[in-house]
């Protein structure tokens, strides 16, 4: 029987991989990050709802007053501008009543369930009845288990590369990474285009590129993180997969590899 993981535990690990989805920005606290704030509450209630059925899911950050029953909560934080984050308190509970003191609009607070909004920051939640409906009598084939569903030892490359004086931008996945990206010399297990006519700018916002198995890989890195004051190895944003969220880390320029004439060289790591 597969072990039950903790609500502290799920509400970080979704943050994580929610965050790495969303747009980096520069400055402070402005209508952008506030776009931000919206999409990571609207996504971690999503993603919670999913998690636990069963259960009421309330994502706030002003303060608020409640009766809930059954209740189990954990801090998360949102990626805005580099290195800021915003902080959220995640709720899972039965049923109760909740209300909001302090402005409203998804960058604040966002819920769903079983739940009557009364206006005003007031919400009233009731249990929410989770009986399955009775099983067909043909049942479709479970989907086939993932190719690495939480494996700490794979990772990506996000990389640039130069053939002829032609530059592209990729991504290199290896099943197998080194410590501190120490990949030198091996081929990436797949490896695919993210531009072909010159490079991205990796900084100050979502790369994202599809794997021939279908997988998503989302890499956010700060607007910062190619100065000359941040040092190699150094954590500069998140990444995830289908599979698990990632850190990435700032890389020498290095090559990393060589193929058909092309010298690709490491910028960044994710793992």
């Amino acid at each position: 029987m597969a072990a039950v993981v903790p609500f502290v535990e799920t509400c970080i690990y979704i943050g994580q991989a929610v965050g790495a989805l969303i747009v980096g920005l520069v400055g402070g606290i402005n209508d952008s990050d506030h776009a931000a704030e919206r999409q990571f509450t609207q996504n971690m209630c999503d993603q919670l709802r999913a998690a636990y059925p069963s259960k009421n899911i309330m994502i706030v950050h002003p303060n608020y007053a409640a009766t809930l029953s059954n209740v189990q909560s954990a801090h998360v934080e949102c990626p805005i501008t580099w290195p800021r984050t915003q902080g959220y308190t995640c709720l899972s509970f039965d049923a109760g009543a909740f209300q909001l003191q302090g402005d409203g609009g998804f960058e604040n607070w966002c819920f769903n369930g079983n739940y009557t909004n009364n206006g005003n920051g007031s919400v009233t939640f009731r249990t929410i009845d989770v009986t399955p409906p009775p099983t067909p009598a043909v049942q479709l084939p479970p989907p086939p288990p993932p190719k690495s569903p939480s494996d700490p030892s794979d990772g990506v490359y996000l990389v640039n590369s130069l053939k002829n004086g032609r530059w592209t931008s990729g991504m290199a996945y290896y099943r197998q990474m080194r410590g501190n990206g120490g990949n030198n010399g091996q081929q990436p297990s797949v490896y695919i285009d993210i531009k072909t006519d010159g490079t991205v700018t990796w900084e100050g916002g979502v790369q994202q590129g599809v794997f021939p198995d279908g997988d998503r890989f989302s890499a956010w890195i700060g607007a910062a993180a190619d100065v000359a004051k941040v040092a190699t190895f150094h954590q500069v944003g998140w990444a995830a997969n289908a599979y698990r969220p990632m850190n990435v880390y700032r890389d020498q320029w290095r090559v990393l590899y060589e193929i058909d004439g092309w010298q690709v060289y490491t910028v960044y790591y994710c793992t």
